[in-house]
């Protein structure tokens, strides 16, 4: 209907939107054109917001279809750029998760941390429960990752949850 009706902001928006269904789907072989066809109008119009939202699509589709972390984290790079430009405290919370998680499937875990800690802070601010759930997440995938106990805090660690649970089971309380 966008092309029909010859309306390029309608056809940008919806082609970058299909885009995202797609890759949430894993049904990528149509996301690079529609994403181009997007990203063609976005230039065309100075737009950018439907720019950011190339580059985030992309991000996704380069790291959940392509595994290819490095292409991943520099449009997610390019999308950040974007939505600094727009002043959109909203998109930059949307991209900064999503870069997060790129950084650290790239293994840069500074840079991982650093950008989480960023999509949190505007995830309470919005009060948006699932970028909350996901910046926890990777916080203690970071915590995990840089955290080296000796064996015997380990084996203490594994004995106490035992334990626990074992009184858990046979008590209700511990």
């Amino acid at each position: 209907m966008a092309k029909k009706n010859r309306d390029e902001y309608l056809l940008s928006v919806s082609s970058t939107t299909l885009a995202a269904s797609l890759i949430n789907q894993r049904k990528y072989d149509e996301v690079p054109q529609m994403l181009e066809e997007a990203k063609a109008i976005a230039l065309k119009r100075k737009d950018y917001y439907i720019l950011d939202l190339v580059h985030l699509n992309y991000g996704g589709y380069y790291r959940y279809y392509k595994n290819d972390y490095g292409q991943s984290v520099k449009h997610l790079l390019s999308a950040s750029a974007f939505a600094d430009s727009l002043s959109n405290e909203y998109e930059q919370m949307r991209v900064s998760i999503n870069l997060s998680e790129a950084y650290f499937s790239n293994n840069q875990l500074m840079e991982s941390r650093n950008e989480v800690q960023k999509a949190l802070a505007w995830a309470e601010k919005f009060q948006t429960g699932d970028i909350v759930q996901r910046a926890l997440w990777l916080l203690s995938k970071l915590k995990s990752k840089t955290i080296v106990l000796p064996q015997h805090t380990i084996t203490w660690i594994y004995h106490t949850v035992c334990v626990t649970a074992y009184l858990m089971r046979t008590t209700g309380n511990i």
